[in-house]
């Protein structure tokens, strides 16, 4: 009678150390600053608790208390699952038939969702890869409403399909809309899904959009075909812009990384560098600040303690630490990283995983690279981000999501 009282006090432990914190939320894109930073410590040594199939796509999951939502395809239908964090148990599910089909020769990245959802005030917010925005009641699932681009943009989804990620700013709704042709950064309200304001533009990229401060201004800060750009979250004034034409393999993709009133820009073909963003007599100055040798086409960096830290496509992936103040190299990491990699900052270590499902733990210093352990966590590729929880994290592979303590 003992041993079972003891075995089931470690089944229990085990399970409760997996429950997200409530003030720990993985609400969004890259965590709810949109930085990849974590205020949770790395765990001593993982060990996986659950695995359950959830369908396809590269959308990273989110977390809202003790929920876990993912978006995701099983056959036609595009899918939205709400899972118990503890157990990994099915809270409800809801599909819809998603018909879109790229281009010929854009097809190899499949149709898969790839836009990672957002959660605010009991809602959950969801855009295909075709670009239609669903907004979902989080206790049940009832769909409440949606917002379909193709009534609004001749094209209504770039080329590979839809891959900017849901931002929530308040009762707003932000989302990258259109394709080729035309587009705009659309605010929707997130009770309605009405429009708010749209900002026209070329057409969006495929990088997500964040909120933050530059010029002492809290604005949203994108990448859209043409360049990057600040806009006032309120109303949709573009504050700024700079150019930063994608190329002929459509790639502006990494997200915006603000720090300390610089950008981090980076791009296929197109060089890396840093813009200093300031407010100088009443107008708007962006400039260059340093530049940098390395290119990152898809994972985004982290930023810590003034240090920048991010994998390089170069090489088939290269770890690399820049001063951000001055664009002075620290450190390179070993080539054949992984040919893309998802990064987040636990205290003072950078979880790294690649699309191997290979992930190590990085010292986050400047004086070197540091691989402190590597572990296997899938063995079919994981192109979505990882996603730490209380005491571990969530990954995403082509068709499972499991969580380790």
């Amino acid at each position: 009678m003992r041993g079972r009282i003891l075995s089931l006090h470690w089944i229990c432990l085990a399970a409760c150390l997996a429950v997200p914190a409530k003030g720990d939320d993985w609400s969004s894109w890259r965590g709810p600053n949109g930085d990849g930073v974590s205020s949770l410590d790395w765990p001593a040594e993982p060990g996986k608790v659950w695995q359950v199939d959830v369908g396809e796509g590269h959308a990273a999951p989110v977390v809202d208390g003790e929920k876990i939502f993912v978006h995701s395809r099983v056959a036609n239908d595009e899918v939205v699952t709400a899972l118990d964090a503890k157990s990994g148990k099915t809270l409800w599910r809801q599909t819809y038939t998603e018909p879109f089909r790229p281009e010929e020769i854009y097809g190899g990245h499949g149709v898969s969702p790839k836009a990672t959802p957002a959660t605010h005030g009991g809602r959950l917010f969801t855009m295909a890869i075709s670009g239609r925005v669903k907004a979902w009641e989080t206790d049940e699932g009832e769909e409440l409403w949606t917002w379909d681009p193709a009534e609004h943009f001749k094209a209504p989804a770039p080329l590979w399909g839809t891959a900017s990620s849901v931002l929530t700013d308040g009762d707003r709704v932000i989302v990258q809309a259109g394709g080729e042709g035309g587009g705009a950064l659309v605010a929707l309200d997130g009770a309605t899904g009405k429009e708010v304001w749209r900002l026209a533009d070329t057409g969006p990229a495929y990088s997500s959009p964040i909120i933050t401060t530059l010029g002492g201004m809290r604005q949203i800060v994108a990448f859209n075909a043409a360049g990057i750009l600040g806009v006032r979250s309120e109303d949709g004034q573009k504050l700024w812009s700079y150019p930063f034409a994608q190329t002929r393999y459509q790639q502006n993709v990494i997200t915006p990384v603000v720090y300390d009133d610089r950008v981090f820009v980076s791009g296929e073909d197109r060089g890396t560098f840093a813009l200093s963003v300031n407010v100088v007599d009443n107008d708007w100055k962006v400039e260059k600040s340093w530049t940098y040798d390395l290119i990152l086409e898809m994972g985004s960096p982290v930023v810590h303690k003034g240090m920048l830290y991010g994998v390089a496509s170069n090489d088939r992936g290269r770890p690399f630490c820049l001063d951000f103040a001055t664009g002075e190299e620290c450190w390179q990491g070993p080539p054949r990283s992984g040919n893309y990699a998802s990064m987040v900052l636990a205290g003072d270590n950078l979880l790294i995983l690649n699309e191997r499902g290979e992930l190590n733990v990085v010292t986050a210093q400047p004086e070197s690279y540091a691989v402190q352990k590597t572990y296997k966590v899938s063995d079919s590729p994981t192109w979505a981000h990882l996603v730490p929880v209380a005491n571990g994290f969530l990954v995403k592979d082509e068709k499972t999501l499991s969580l380790w303590r």
